[in-house]
Order: structure tokens, then C-alpha cells, then sequence
């Protein structure tokens, strides 16, 4: 069960970086502060890590998977799922090279850091993040309406997206209630119809394939 199993250790990953980061920023409060403010600033490269591990591991995900699907939907999707974890990764890359350079310090809201240049970039990626996976989760959606033993699975995986597009046009308005919160809720949603497709995937046939659509 490797890819289901990924499918789990990557948001594992992930949230235990967020964790460990948010214990390590005294005062940071999970509702209202984004994810993101814990990549800049003191100790942040324990979120950075978790920005990479979590990104590398979706695109393996992404790769296996699309060896084990048939139509062409199914393999579009796991290529934006493939470039959404890319995005991700490339948050900690990104972090990597301004370190090197000598990063801005954070600065206070709205903006991420007080460097304009490394604020656009970061939120090029996080949108990238998003969006690409969002609509990963919509077209595999569409790619299993009315296929057997799929039954209920193409409503859950286009509910996702749409919970996605929403919370993500909460935080592009940059409303400052709430916006640690929609972001999480957020990114929950992008993990968990990945690890529904793979334990899907698992349970039709140990990861094998995806059964064709009827013709």
C-alpha cells in the first residue's frame, strides 16, 4: 500500500512541520495568521522543510499514480497534481535562495517579508500550489462520473475543488478575519482527495489501475 501510505505521510509531513513551527513562534495565532508567516522570520526553516518534504512527495504521488490511470482526464489531473507539488517545493527552494542571500526579515500584515521581489514570488508559488491542485481534484472529478465503483466519488472530488476555489478567493481578498483558518481548511481539502484517490485506487485493485469509463 506504498502510494496510499505516501498519500498519508505527506500531510503528516507537512502538518507536524506547521506544528513544530507555530510552538516555535511564540504569540502566532493559527486563526488569523496564514502558513506562510511561519516561512519567514525566526525559525523558519522548519517550515520551509516541510514546504519541500511535502512538495517532493506529492509529485512522487503524482507520478506513480499516473503509471496506474488510463484516460486521459485522469493522467491531466495527476499532472496539475504533479505541478501543484512543484509550487509547493519550490516555496522552500525559494526560501533556500534568498537565505543565501540575505533574506528579509518578516515583516507585518498584509506583506510576508519587507523584500516586494520575494513576497511576489512566494505568492505566485502558493497560488500555483492551490490552484493547480484544486483543479486536479475537479477534473479527476469529472473523469469518474458514471464509472463503476466510483459512484459518489466524482461529487466528493468536485465538492473539494469548489471548497478550494472559494477559501481561495477568501484569501486572495486578503479579509483579515479568519485567514489562518480558511487556509487550512484550504489545504486539508487539496490533501484529502489525493489520499482518496490513492485508497480508492487500493481498494479496486492494490493500486493497480483505474477501471476504464464505459464507452
Amino acid at each position: 500500500m506504498g502510494v496510499a501510505t505516501a498519500s498519508v505521510l505527506a500531510p503528516v509531513a507537512f502538518w507536524t512541520a506547521v506544528a513544530v513551527a507555530s510552538v516555535m513562534r511564540p504569540g502566532y495565532d493559527q486563526i488569523a495568521s496564514t502558513i506562510s508567516r511561519l516561512s519567514v522570520g525566526e525559525n523558519a526553516s522548519v517550515m520551509n522543510a516541510g514546504f519541500l518534504a511535502y512538495g517532493i512527495l506529492t509529485v512522487a504521488i503524482a507520478l506513480v499514480l499516473r503509471a496506474r490511470v488510463e484516460t486521459a482526464l485522469d493522467r491531466m489531473a495527476l499532472v496539475l497534481l504533479a505541478l501543484s507539488g512543484a509550487c509547493t517545493a519550490s516555496l522552500g527552494v525559494q526560501w533556500l535562495i534568498w537565505s543565501a542571500n540575505g533574506i528579509a526579515p518578516m515583516s507585518a500584515h498584509p506583506a510576508l517579508s519587507t523584500d516586494p521581489l520575494y513576497d511576489v514570488v512566494h505568492n505566485i508559488l502558493a497560488a500555483g500550489s492551490f490552484g493547480f491542485s484544486g483543479l486536479g481534484s475537479f477534473v479527476i472529478g469529472l473523469s469518474v462520473r458514471r464509472r463503476p465503483g466510483w459512484s459518489g466519488y466524482d461529487l466528493a472530488f468536485i465538492g473539494m475543488a469548489l471548497a478550494v476555489m472559494v477559501l481561495s478567493t477568501y484569501l486572495s481578498a486578503r479579509i483579515p478575519s479568519g485567514q489562518g483558518l480558511a487556509q487550512r481548511v484550504a489545504v486539508v481539502m487539496l490533501q484529502a482527495w489525493v489520499a482518496l484517490l490513492a485508497f480508492r485506487l487500493y481498494a479496486l485493485g492494490k493500486g493497480s489501475v483505474v477501471v476504464p469509463a464505459p464507452a
